[in-house]
């Protein structure tokens, strides 16, 4: 009796342990979407098993619908020996199921895209009224798989991997948001209809190309208004404003960078304001392969630079106080990657005057570069052909609107940046790793931000600090 009773104990205790991660997952869900537009997390009827909520994520932008994802939530208080897992290169710990129930999960993420498991761990063993006393972000330690990515493994195991950086925590749910919204953005040229017109499918190989077509010499923008134009009447409207918006940004970012390089020792300033956070599409320079290696490249050729020299300008899309966690939290993984590829930013609030615009300044030797501009109504973008996009023209907006500085992050500690983004000085904190089997996909679209991980990311500050003051 007394065995049975001890077992109906536990078994009630899990159930409760359960109730209380659900409700404290949709709590922490609804805190980080805040803001953004969307609907609070919906909670499905316990009888669905598989699929315990689903958390529509925000677009930003008017191009794109918001991303619908599945969770199932799970938790333990049960104290795990972690593995080293030469696959993931990773410390990871096992979670465990019982066979019919990893069979059903591997059977509903066939059926759903986007299906994650988000783990509550009871670290402390804290018993349930204790955690309910509380606040939602200190009951547990989170972590997050793509159950989509783990379930493609070989063999006929009973649990799950966890990799030990797979943190779930705002920084965490941001990227990878971002990273979905990256992939969605790239959607429109892996499509069905792209892969049925081979000269297209060319082209884009040539604009993104893959590790192994480093060699393919870059399309320019002519090249790809005069091809695509034939190609108009083989997609609906909204679908070719993608296909060209994607293609145009690849195109000339592809462009700018050879010439970076090709002016390499000769240049001694590039300075570009980037709207790109107006219109909610700064999720690009997260995860874009395109965006990475321009950035890169005006790292590599103005690696001495000092103050001003090589910089970026990206301003606040709104109000701070009306801004959203995400969006704040996207801002500062942007202040992270572009100071581990060595470039100088700053977070400026919105000019009042010409913000939609791309002011860019290169100096000594590349003159000014044509970039695209956004349309009135946030749909479509085109080239700038404006005889009066000067270099001299830029500069003076960028001269003006530099210092207007929200944060500066070579002059603020964490506590300071935290606190002028009304945010806990821990949603800036990244995993101490790059998590595995999370994120979207790299591709020759997609790549990791994983310079901003771990202390890796304070340390670039630290460098570019040094550098640009000293």
């Amino acid at each position: 009796m007394k065995v049975a009773k001890t077992a109906r104990n536990k078994g009630f205790e899990a159930q409760e342990l359960g109730n209380i991660a659900e409700n404290t997952f949709s709590d922490l869900v609804q805190i980080w979407l805040a803001g953004t537009g969307v609907n609070r997390p919906s909670r499905l009827t316990p009888d669905s098993q598989k699929i315990d909520f689903v958390v529509e994520l925000p677009s930003l932008w008017k191009g794109m619908t918001s991303m619908r994802t599945h969770w199932q939530i799970k938790s333990s208080s049960q104290k795990f020996t972690k593995h080293r897992h030469p696959e993931l290169d990773s410390d990871c710990f096992h979670f465990s199921f019982r066979p019919n129930d990893l069979r059903s999960l591997k059977e509903s993420v066939l059926q759903d895209e986007h299906f994650y498991l988000a783990f509550a761990h009871n670290v402390s063993n804290a018993q349930s009224s204790a955690l309910l006393l509380l606040p939602p972000n200190e009951r547990f330690v989170w972590y997050c798989i793509d159950l989509s990515q783990q379930m493609i493994r070989e063999g006929e195991e009973n649990y799950l991997v966890i990799p030990e950086q797979n943190v779930l925590n705002l920084s965490t749910f941001s990227l990878l948001w971002s990273s979905l919204w990256v992939e969605k953005f790239y959607d429109a040229l892996t499509s069905r209809t792209i892969s049925e017109i081979p000269d297209l499918g060319k082209m884009i190989r040539r604009v993104y190309p893959n590790s192994k077509e480093t060699n393919l010499s870059p399309v320019n923008w002519n090249v790809i208004t005069n091809n695509l134009s034939k190609y108009e009447k083989e997609f609906e409207k909204k679908e070719f404003t993608k296909v060209s918006l994607s293609l145009g940004i690849g195109s000339l970012l592809e462009n700018i960078t050879k010439k970076l390089y090709s002016k390499s020792g000769k240049l001694d300033t590039i300075q570009t304001y980037c709207p790109e956070s107006l219109y909610g599409t700064a999720n690009l320079w997260l995860f874009a392969k395109s965006y990475h290696d321009f950035m890169g490249a005006s790292g590599v050729v103005l690696e001495k630079g000092k103050a001003g020299q090589n910089l970026r300008i990206l301003p606040l899309p709104d109000d701070p106080e009306r801004m959203s966690k995400l969006e704040k939290v996207c801002i500062w993984h942007i202040v992270l990657l572009y100071s581990a590829l060595k470039v100088e930013v700053r977070i400026i609030y919105c000019p009042k005057i010409d913000a939609g615009s791309d002011h860019s300044y290169y100096g000594g030797g590349i003159g000014y570069f044509p970039w695209l501009n956004i349309s009135d109504d946030g749909l479509t973008w085109m080239i700038e052909n404006n005889i009066d996009a000067t270099n001299s023209r830029h500069r003076d907006f960028i001269n003006e609107h530099m210092n207007n500085i929200f944060i500066n992050p070579y002059r603020q500690n964490i506590f300071g940046i935290a606190n002028s983004f009304d945010l806990h000085p821990d949603d800036l904190r990244t995993a101490p790793k790059c998590p595995k089997q999370l994120f979207a996909k790299s591709s020759s679209f997609i790549e990791y931000p994983s310079g901003i991980f771990g202390g890796a990311g304070f340390h670039f500050l630290e460098k570019v600090k040094q550098q640009i003051y000293r």
